[in-house]
């Protein structure tokens, strides 16, 4: 199944398309210049997205971008058939280049994405419910400008290595499954942590 958003339409709603399982292939007015929360939540085989080349977002193997003059700067949407019928399951370095921003939810429900690595990216923080649900995940790498990670960031994932430098001054007490009451639910996570850094105190 296809949809096409035909000029005139400026802006998408939160979780616009949600639960559309039928939805392949996305073509998106050059003139959309906002979009809600996750418009493509639970939409496991979207696998093609077109911004028609506007100056706002871009999709690049299962990842939707904002751009500035051109160049992307945040994490939108991280679709939930990357790792599974988009790109690889390892998001590289390389990919998040001069990204500054994450999304709340961006990776939330994303069960292909195994690895992360956000070293060469600027981001300042780790936003609520980033990672949430993102059942195969196994290892993120944070870089030196990050500085807070959020309520429920990575809630509900499977991560087991994670990487945090000494730029980061706060961890929210819900960052991670941390239910004293439902140890069942617990997991062993290693974390790496530099020398005098916040978070190895």
């Amino acid at each position: 199944t296809s949809i096409v958003i035909p000029e005139g339409v400026t802006e998408i709603g939160d979780y616009a398309f949600k639960d559309c399982d039928s939805l392949k292939n996305v073509e998106i007015s050059s003139y959309v210049s906002s979009m809600g929360k996750r418009p493509f939540a639970g939409c496991e085989n979207v696998n093609s997205i077109s911004f028609q080349g506007g100056e706002f977002f871009q999709c690049d193997n299962g990842i939707i971008y904002t751009l500035e003059s051109g160049v992307k700067t945040g994490i939108f949407e991280c679709l939930e058939s990357r790792g599974v019928a988009v790109g690889s399951s390892t998001i590289e370095k390389d990919e998040l280049v001069g990204i500054t921003k994450i999304e709340p939810e961006a990776f939330m429900d994303c069960p292909g994405v195994g690895s992360v690595d956000m070293t060469e990216s600027g981001i300042t923080e780790i936003p609520v419910d980033a990672f949430k649900n993102t059942s195969d995940l196994y290892s993120v790498f944070l870089p030196d400008t990050c500085k807070a990670i959020w309520a429920g960031a990575f809630s509900g994932s499977d991560v087991r290595y994670l990487e945090i430098p000494t730029s980061v001054s706060y961890i929210d007490p819900d960052a991670f499954d941390t239910n004293v009451n439902a140890p069942d639910t617990c997991k062993q996570i290693t974390f790496f942590t530099e020398e005098k850094s916040n978070a190895a105190v």
